[in-house]
């Protein structure tokens, strides 16, 4: 019983994390296009654009790990559910 729990909840995971992996993917490339179509690529250090735009490459850095997170943790409960079979009563 505890085997098909294992395998949902793992199979859940793994495709939130794909999705969100993906998504953070084309939102950092959406950003590079942009950066490189206006030119932006000269920011003064220091200067609010500049601590604007490195705070919200930590927050897309953040949520890309837990993607990566959620994708083992499901791939983890898969595999254990796989390795130990439901023994028939």
């Amino acid at each position: 019983m505890w085997q098909r729990f294992c395998t949902i909840i793992g199979g859940l995971l793994l495709m939130v994390g794909l999705l969100g992996a993906l998504r953070e993917n084309h939102d950092e490339a959406l950003a590079v296009s942009a950066r490189m179509g206006s030119g932006q690529w000269g920011r003064h250090k220091g200067s609010q654009a500049n601590q604007q735009e490195h705070r919200w490459a930590r927050r897309q850095e953040f949520a890309f790990d837990l993607s990566l997170v959620a994708i083992a943790v499901g791939v983890a409960l898969q595999t254990l559910a796989g390795a130990f079979p439901e023994v028939p009563d």
